[in-house]
């Protein structure tokens, strides 16, 4: 009739693999565009600026 407490609770959550997927999906992005990038261009891109930054912060909540 009723579902056990504990799957209602977990029926919400994320699985493990998609914490990783999001962690790699973000290590992805940073070595794409910090190959051969100089701090000097980074500092003149506000996109680049905002997104490391970001990814950082989603790397840090995966995990």
């Amino acid at each position: 009739m009723f579902a056990p407490m504990w799957k209602v609770r977990l029926s919400g959550v994320k699985s493990d693999e998609v914490f990783i997927k999001h962690i790699l999906d973000e290590i992805g992005f940073l070595k794409t565009y910090c190959r051969n990038l100089e701090l000097e261009d980074l500092m003149k891109n506000e996109i680049l600026k905002r997104a490391f930054p970001r990814s950082i912060e989603i790397i840090g909540e995966a995990s």
